[in-house]
């Protein structure tokens, strides 16, 4: 009788070991187990339970959303630079900021389309 309730801790401890693991895992790939929304993720999640491969199950998920990295953010700006430039915007150099305009006006009534113009856009 005696093993046999060893044997049952000791199953009951392995499948503690488990779920800590796997919640582990979840944790490491920026998921929290504890919120509403990501609770029916790690319970249906039947695949490996390497960190990139949890977050790309939940980015698939929509559930994490794709980061991008700096080099992605410069490159994308730069492609929309070159796009606006290529679309005939003149130059690759920004409007002046709104202060520049309004204190470059001559006038009241150009004071005023400056800011309508702003404020419609």
């Amino acid at each position: 009788m005696e093993l046999e309730s060893e044997a049952k801790v000791l199953r009951q401890q392995a499948l503690e070991h488990e779920t800590i693991k796997r919640e582990l895992a979840f944790v490491r790939a920026g998921i929290d187990p504890t919120d509403a929304a990501a609770k029916y993720f790690v319970k249906g999640y039947d695949g490996d339970l390497s960190q990139e491969a949890i977050k790309q199950a939940a980015i698939e998920a929509r559930l994490l959303s794709h980061t991008i990295s700096d080099e992605e953010i410069f490159e994308q700006k730069a492609w929309g630079k070159t796009n606006q430039v290529a679309a005939g915007a003149g130059s690759s150099s920004e409007l002046p900021s709104l202060d520049a305009r309004l204190n470059a006006a001559k006038s009241s009534a150009e004071v005023l389309e400056i800011w309508a113009n702003e404020h419609n856009q």
